[in-house]
């Protein structure tokens, strides 16, 4: 449940997207342009045609089959940011819902979330906890999107 929350929140919000803007600013990172570059030189030495205009996922993917050593690190941002993003999402829906049962139980005698002034108090850090754990998503998914330019570029150039 918590997943698909996620993704629609990300297809609502798709010109808003954490990813898109994190790749669209690594698309213009010296990193990124080097390696596209020596990237598309070695793939032409082997008979190999690269689309020029590559995305950075698309990029990423391939210069990370020449670091099979470093899988484990780069899914290891990959993996925190992704758990930054469902915490932070089961956070945001604890504090809305508990936040709307308050305001519904007024008018309605229904106790599906408590109420009490320390559990609404709950809610609000939750609602609040959202926005430091969506910076360490974004943050961790930036390494796990950078980190691969980097690492090919220097094996390549060792």
């Amino acid at each position: 449940m918590i997943y698909g929350v996620g993704l629609i929140k990300e297809r609502l919000f798709k010109q808003n997207s954490y990813k898109e803007k994190i790749e669209a600013e690594i698309s213009f990172t010296r990193a990124f342009i080097m390696c596209k570059q020596v990237y598309t030189e070695k793939e032409n030495e082997r008979n190999v045609q690269v689309d020029t205009n590559i995305r950075v996922r698309q990029l990423r993917t391939q210069v990370m089959s020449y670091i099979p050593e470093q899988d484990q690190k780069i899914y290891t941002f990959t993996f925190r940011s992704e758990l930054s993003n469902h915490t932070a999402n089961i956070l945001l829906i604890t504090g809305v819902l508990g936040f709307l049962f308050w305001g519904l139980q007024a008018k309605f005698s229904f106790l599906l979330f408590k109420t009490d002034l320390k559990f609404i108090i709950l809610y609000l850090i939750s609602i609040l906890a959202f926005f430091p754990l969506r910076e360490t998503r974004n943050r961790f998914y930036d390494m796990s999107m950078r980190v691969p330019f980097s690492m090919y570029m220097a094996k390549v150039k060792s």
